[in-house]
Order: structure tokens, then sequence, then C-alpha cells
């Protein structure tokens, strides 16, 4: 029998994700909460998948907000999402390949864009046997080159985007950033614990070269209680986040 899935509830919103092949995870509400969108008037969340980040957007801007996801069954959740959301008026959902939408948008801009994109290519010892998980996790259908091409391309000028990637494969992608003429602003560690190695990194990017900040996040306390900046990252997101 199919694992049930109940919708995530968060303080302003909910998702369901039954239908989705990723589940709400830790790494895009990361992403989500360390981006800044106050100022945003038109942000693209590059596969989408149940909706996350569009309506995490959504909460903290009044941007007008497309979502792309080729995935039919992850499109369901997120129109549902949409639906229900407060936002429903902001967000448009376009059931369609990234590279389909661009070929049929290239004149657009954005000042925001998000994206927790595959990485888990081919070559990788990762069996996933699902095969819409599949075509979520890894990039057969999508590039890594094919995605910032099209990053860069849509991103306004004075735009910034946003993704998070695994640590162990972070450097290696700054000279497929710049080559499209990307650079890095910010990049920020996710440690599970003070004395572990990151596993993951959120790197924010724009078209003007900068001096890189370099911050880190530390997620559990020794005794795998959450710490005080997690909490506050989290606070205007989690329904727990106020108790830290």
């Amino acid at each position: 029998m199919p694992k049930a899935y109940k919708p995530f509830q968060f303080k302003q919103f909910s998702v369901s994700h039954a239908n989705s092949a990723m589940k709400v995870g830790t790494d895009s509400v990361l992403l989500g909460c360390m981006a800044t969108f106050i100022n945003a008037q038109n942000a693209l969340d590059i596969g989408c998948g149940s909706g996350l980040l569009a309506l995490m957007m959504a909460q903290q801007s009044n941007a007008q907000i497309v979502a792309v996801e080729i995935d039919e069954n992850a499109c369901k959740d997120a129109a549902h999402n949409f639906l229900k959301s407060p936002w429903a008026d902001r967000i448009t959902l376009c059931h369609q390949s990234i590279q389909s939408f661009y070929n049929q948008n290239k004149v657009l801009k954005f000042d925001w864009i998000l994206v927790n994109p595959p990485y888990f290519s081919e070559e990788n010892n990762y069996k996933i046997t699902n095969s819409n998980r599949k075509l979520a996790r890894q990039t057969t259908a999508l590039t890594f080159q094919e995605l910032i091409q099209i990053i860069g391309s849509l991103l306004d000028e004075d735009g910034m985007a946003g993704l998070v990637l695994p640590t162990t494969i972070a450097q290696s992608c700054k000279p497929i950033f710049e080559s499209f003429q990307l650079y890095i602003q910010q990049e920020i560690s996710i440690h599970s614990f003070q004395a572990s190695e990151a596993t993951r990194t959120v790197i924010c990017l724009q078209k003007k070269p900068i001096l890189v900040q370099h911050n880190e996040l530390i997620i559990y306390e020794l005794d795998k209680q959450y710490t005080a900046a997690y909490y506050e990252l989290t606070k205007d997101f989690y329904l727990w986040a106020d108790k830290g």
C-alpha cells in the first residue's frame, strides 16, 4: 500500500505533496528562508514540485510568480496548493519543461529566480526506482549547464538567483556560473552539527562580480535540538519555530 503523506502545515499556507516525487524537505525550506524577496516584482521557481518555494516567495513579497514544473503529478499538488493559498492571484503554474518555457518566453526577465536543482547524475551510485522521483533528482532531462544558461538569460541585470547544492560539488560549479556571466554573491554552508562537515551550500548569484560573502548555518545542537539560529531563520514559516 502506498505511503500516505499528510499536508505539511506552515504558518500561512499548507503544502500537499502526496503526488509529488520530491517531498517537502529541509533544502528547499532553507533556500526559501535565506533568500530575500522584499523588493521582488517578478519571480521564477524552476522545477517547483509541490510549490513550496513559490509559496515562500509569495509570503515574503508582492511579486508576480511563475512556477514551472515538468511532472504532471507534481503539478497537481502545486495547483492545489496555490489555489488554497492566500496568493493564488499572484502565482502562475506552467506545466512544461524549463527548456520549453524558456524557448517561449526568452524576452522575459525576472528579478528573483529560485531552484532546488537536480544533482544526481547517472554516474552516481544512487538507486532510484520511482521514475518520477528519478526525473526530479537526476540531470537526464536537464543538464546543469542548460539550467545555469537559462537562469543567466532570464535573470534581470540587477536580479538575484538562489540555489542549493551538495557542498561537495558547489565549488566546482563556479566556472560554470561564470561562463554564463553569473557570479557568486553569497555562500552559506549548511552543517547538521557544529563539528560535522557541511553537506549543502546555499548559493546566491548575480550578474555583477562582487566580493563573496561566506556564512554558515548549524541546524542542530549536540542534544539534537534545533539551534537558535535555525529557529530565527525559520520563524516566519515553521509553526514550531516561535518556541526557540
